[in-house]
């Protein structure tokens, strides 16, 4: 399941971030999902509820917000959100164009509460 790995190393990079910090746990989670990912929001998210148990993570909350891709247009320097007709720019017409966030998921934050 192409989900369970995303979400699995998600949650590594979280708990070793928390590591870092000398955390008793993490409380919050906020992820960044592309909507061309082909990742459902309540997918990701049982993942990572699934990654997490009986880790300083179990009980976070899991924030996912879907952002749209953007894409630029090369010769013109428009911009604009991802779509499945998008190869050409829709300014000039171009098919010099290249997206501009490529992650389709990512750890965007975490929130983490210190050891004492």
């Amino acid at each position: 399941m192409h989900e369970f790995h995303i979400a699995d190393n998600i949650v590594k990079f979280a708990l070793a971030e928390a590591e870092k910090r000398n955390g008793k746990c993490i409380t919050l989670l906020r992820i960044k999902l592309g909507s061309n990912s082909h990742i459902t929001p309540e997918s990701l998210e049982m993942c990572i509820q699934a990654s997490m148990k009986d880790t300083i993570a179990a009980e976070a909350a899991i924030d996912i917000e879907v952002f749209t891709e953007i894409v630029k247009c090369l010769d013109c320097t428009h911009s604009s959100p991802i779509s499945d007709d998008t190869n050409i720019c829709r300014n000039c017409g171009s098919i010099n164009i290249e997206i501009i966030k490529e992650e389709e998921v990512y750890l965007d934050s975490l929130q983490i509460e210190q050891r004492d």
